[in-house]
């Protein structure tokens, strides 16, 4: 018999990450963006499960990684509680990914190391430039041969934790090709930013780094990189992430509109609300399948970047109407910081535009 339900292994990790969704995070989340140590407590708690490390030990020994299906599961009951955590996981667990896959020997047993042994460990990748006409296949940086070998110069931008990553994967030109390197985040000639201000996820702290004449080892070069799989990840994460966002949206709503009175009876009753809440229903279901495929079909290695470029004009589309919905339910209330939809709007907007900065 086919079946579409995640397998008992991922059924019972999904078990574990709700639980500390529900008991741990959740009430965290409303402190998290006053408070960017609350952050850095939610990940040390959620690094006690492991996911990372066992990632990046898979990566070491050569053993199987886990499939992106589960990624794009933990990534939807992290957001239920909060986007912020999500993000912050899905950036790290994007950068150990692609070290595993692409990495050469040397760079899994000097990188993944730093991972396997820590619960807290951060990395991102940077991809996302200055300019309206950014494309992420078609970065600025530049890394460039000169007498004293190869150096990196350009800045990347709205880079998530960029003050306590350990590593960096920079997109960058070399020689009319696109190639990713694996930047220490000590290393002379990175400069970070200060803190960018964004309407949403705003824990993420994003920051500019700037690469000046930046030296770069050939062994830095991260293996046989692919791009393009690098950017189906990213959508493919955005959408399970805008996924737990809406379902925690809708639930809010349901409760909400289940206790609220209008006219004698609670807006629940009323045909028009009850209508609105059933169809963010189908579109949080239909989000959640299309990710799930999306996933799915990166570790196939089906239909290349269609279904996850699908899934991501999906959940940011109907997240859109989703969370806008929300706002409009909860009337004057829902504009207010103290209801937890307000938050859950604007991280759902910035969300959306996340490129190559969060992954599966």
């Amino acid at each position: 018999m086919i079946s579409f339900m995640p397998t008992d292994d991922e059924q019972a990790i999904a078990d574990v990450v709700r639980e500390f969704a529900r008991t741990e995070l959740r009430p965290m989340a409303s402190h998290i963006e006053d408070d960017p140590s609350v952050l850095d407590d939610a990940l040390r708690s959620f690094g006690q499960i492991g996911l990372v490390q066992t990632l990046a030990e898979a990566g070491l020994t050569g053993d199987e990684l886990y499939p992106r299906v589960l990624s794009a599961i933990v990534l939807e009951e992290l957001a239920w509680a909060d986007a912020n955590t999500a993000a912050a996981f899905s950036a790290t667990t994007a950068f150990v990914r692609a070290v595993a896959e692409f990495g050469t020997d040397h760079q899994r047993r000097t990188v993944l190391a730093t991972y396997a042994d820590s619960s807290h460990a951060t990395a991102a990748i940077t991809a996302t430039e200055l300019g309206l006409l950014d494309d992420p296949q078609s970065p600025a940086t530049a890394l460039t041969t000169t007498p004293d070998g190869l150096v990196l110069n350009g800045t990347k931008t709205l880079v998530p934790l960029a003050d306590r990553c350990q590593h960096f994967l920079v997109t960058a030109r070399h020689n009319e090709r696109l190639v990713a390197v694996i930047v220490p985040a000590d290393r002379a000639g990175l400069e970070i930013g200060p803190t960018r201000e964004t309407m949403g996820l705003t824990a993420q702290r994003f920051r500019d780094i700037t690469l000046r004449d930046l030296p770069i080892d050939p062994a830095d070069l991260l293996g046989e990189s692919d791009i393009p799989a690098l950017v189906n990840s990213s959508w493919t994460a955005a959408s399970a992430i805008l996924t737990g966002l809406c379902r925690a949206v809708h639930e809010h709503s349901v409760e909400y509109t289940k206790m609220r009175s209008a006219h004698g009876s609670p807006l629940a009753r009323k045909q028009t609300v009850a209508l609105r809440l059933v169809d963010m229903l189908i579109d949080v279901e239909s989000m959640r399948w299309m990710s799930w495929r999306a996933a799915t079909h990166i570790d196939k290695g089906i239909g290349g970047a269609r279904t996850p470029r699908l899934a991501h004009a999906l959940a940011v589309k109907r997240s859109n109407w989703i969370v806008d919905e929300g706002v409009q339910l909860m009337g004057g209330h829902g504009y207010i910081t103290e209801n937890p939809v307000e938050a859950w709007y604007r991280n759902a907007k910035t969300t959306a535009t996340l490129s190559l900065t969060v992954g599966v």
